[in-house]
Formats: C-alpha cells, sequence, structure tokens
C-alpha cells in the first residue's frame, strides 16, 4: 500500500524461504561426508565383529563377551549424540557446538 512518499514492505512467503536459505560452505559437506562414512564403518565393523566374519583371539573373544548393557548403552548414545551433532551442523543450527564438544568425552 502506497500513502504518501511512504511504502509499507510486506515480506512475502518466498521472501522469507529464500533469506533464510544460506549456501554451505564446503567444509560442511567435508565433515558431513567424513561423519557419515565414520558412521557407516563403525556399523559395517560392528556387524562383522557379531557376525563371525571377522577373526578374532581368544582375549578378543572374552572382551565382547563381557560387554554389558552400559557398554553397548553408552555407544549407542555416544553414536546417536554423533549423529544429531552432524544433522545440525549441517543444518547450521545453534546448538552443533555443545554436541560436538561432548565428542570430546
Amino acid at each position: 500500500m502506497i500513502s504518501g512518499s511512504e511504502t509499507e514492505i510486506v515480506p512475502t512467503v518466498a521472501s522469507t524461504i529464500t533469506d533464510t536459505h544460506r549456501k554451505r560452505p564446503w567444509l560442511v559437506w567435508i565433515i558431513l561426508l567424513f561423519d557419515v562414512v565414520g558412521l557407516l564403518l563403525i556399523l559395517l565393523g560392528l556387524a562383522a565383529i557379531y557376525s563371525g566374519r571377522v577373526p578374532l583371539n581368544a582375549a578378543q573373544r572374552t572382551y565382547y563377551a563381557n560387554l554389558g548393557i552400559f557398554d553397548h548403552l553408552a555407544t549407542l548414545a555416544l553414536g546417536t549424540i554423533n549423529l544429531i551433532a552432524s544433522i545440525l551442523f549441517f543444518a547450521f543450527a545453534h546448538l552443533p557446538y555443545h554436541y560436538l564438544v561432548s565428542r570430546l568425552c
């Protein structure tokens, strides 16, 4: 609406969407790729170990046999935090710093 010398600018949905869309730097793509490849390799390694395709010596078999529920839950929790951090980092949210720092624990 134009009244006199003033103009009223009403943002549209299209302009709001294009304003919030930011191009991701190439380093973000490299970090995301590194995290995805790392996650897939870990899952593949665990699947190979628990399926018996990887030969283990006696000490290694004893170690894996003695892992308890806490060990498995801690591994699952840290993997979940890592995945959430990667997704938030890729989405440019403000929370990833705290999740990424938690990886160091």
